[in-house]
């Protein structure tokens, strides 16, 4: 297969791209936001000769403004094409606005294809693939603004969960006692008459998270991971996603090993066959007899992938990353009809991620800023990433730092222990 030399740029706040080895044949550039605390990684966290400082109009005041929103409205495409760089690393949603910013300056985005990650990102189109595939997952059944449940949905014995077809990272997902229920929500989000939601049955469980990394061949599967969450303000609030704390093997029975395995090499197969290329994050849930339920879909990079990238142990010995590139490099894809397929990995890394947030129900002023970079713990070595900047202005649930940790921050249902709770107290900016 031939290759050719590629050039390519990354959101050096989607971190993802410091964690890409380097690969013949390709040269990686970071994106770093003018007039932030990101311009000051340069030469530190990127070095000079590969850093792209651009600048962006109309979002002082935002610390962590939407790709699309930034692609939109910054000198991105116009800086790529001086530099001769013709593709972009996507660690964010391949949204509409993404493809088109992408059409028009002629920039080749590096991730699955916007078709297919619309599809699996879609709740009620990845429901009816899991349904049609006999991959298990929690009762479901659609759901339609400004009408009364269907007899399918009242069917759904117990709480239920809503959740709006193209709802990400929690929001448009909201919890009720019982599909009747239904109507009252609706009518309270003012939702659009007619809108087509889904409607699961809500199973207990543990939340739990693994990566499927695809290629042509081959189905890599991640160790387990834990995904974790704020405390929620009141007992009917949303909670706040607040990282991924990696899970070792030895926690889970080799009958659930091997039946988690098996599920997952199942949805890799199925990806494969539709020639799916990159990464693809899967939310589930293992529930107290061990049975595992697919929830939803992340079709691309995920708060997972920098650790996954740093540490090959976690995907069995597989260097992901380089895999990655090298597939970008190849010009003609052969998708051969057989696939090696790895089983979970035993791994024993327990390192997390934790999102230091905005977490009052009103905006705030940005008051302390925190430089970038390693940094040394009596309980190991964690690397700050900051976004904001004294004098900003951050709306609820902004995103201000993340920090990786090489040592576990949450307990094991997902609640931040005392090493969590001293870095978001030492870490506040507001």
């Amino acid at each position: 297969m031939r290759k050719q030399a590629l050039r390519l740029a990354y959101f050096a706040r989607g971190l993802d791209g410091f964690f890409v080895p380097p690969v013949a044949g390709c040269e990686t550039f970071g994106l770093l936001r003018g007039n932030s605390p990101e311009e000051g990684w340069s030469g530190g966290l990127v070095p000079a000769e590969q850093s792209l400082v651009y600048r962006l109009r109309g979002h002082a005041d935002d610390p962590y403004p939407a790709t699309g929103d930034v692609l939109r409205d910054s000198n991105i495409g116009p800086l790529l094409s001086r530099r001769k760089i013709g593709a972009l690393l996507l660690s964010s949603p391949f949204t509409p606005q993404v493809r088109e910013w992408s059409r028009r300056f002629g920039v080749r985005i590096l991730a699955a294809p916007y078709e297919q990650q619309q599809r699996l990102e879609n709740k009620l189109t990845f429901d009816r693939f899991l349904a049609r595939h006999t991959i298990p997952r929690p009762d479901s059944a659609i759901v339609i603004a400004g009408e009364p449940p269907s007899p399918t949905a009242r069917a759904i014995r117990g709480p239920v969960v809503a959740q709006r077809a193209d709802s990400m990272g929690g929001e448009g997902t909201f919890y009720l006692q019982s599909a009747a229920e239904w109507p009252e929500l609706a009518g309270r989000l003012q939702l659009p008459r007619g809108e087509r939601c889904l409607m699961r049955q809500y199973v207990e469980g543990r939340p739990l998270g693994i990566t499927v990394f695809v290629a042509p061949g081959v189905v890599v599967l991640s160790a387990v991971r834990l995904q974790c969450y704020y405390p929620a303000a009141t007992d009917d609030a949303r909670r706040l996603f607040a990282g991924i704390q990696w899970l070792k093997s030895h926690e889970f029975s080799r009958p659930l090993m091997a039946g988690i395995s098996a599920v997952f090499q199942r949805l890799g197969t199925l990806l494969h066959q539709r020639r799916y290329f990159g990464f693809a994050n899967f939310d589930f849930l293992v529930d107290g007899g061990d049975q595992v339920w697919i929830i939803e879909c992340n079709p691309r990079m995920s708060a997972a992938t920098p650790q996954l990238l740093a540490n090959p142990a976690l995907s069995g010995g597989a260097p992901l990353g380089r895999m990655f590139l090298e597939g970008c490099l190849t010009a003609r894809k052969k998708w051969p009809r057989h696939v090696e397929c790895t089983p979970l990995p035993d791994a024993d890394y327990v390192g997390a991620t934790l999102d230091i947030t905005s977490l009052t129900p009103a905006e705030e002023l940005v008051r302390r800023e925190y430089a970038s970079g390693p940094r040394r713990r009596p309980e190991g070595v964690i690397q700050i990433f900051s976004f904001a900047a004294r004098g900003q202005r951050a709306a609820p649930e902004t995103t201000l730092a993340t920090i990786l940790a090489d040592f576990p921050l949450y307990g094991g249902r997902g609640d931040l222990n005392a090493a969590g709770r001293r870095l978001v107290r030492e870490f506040r900016y507001t």
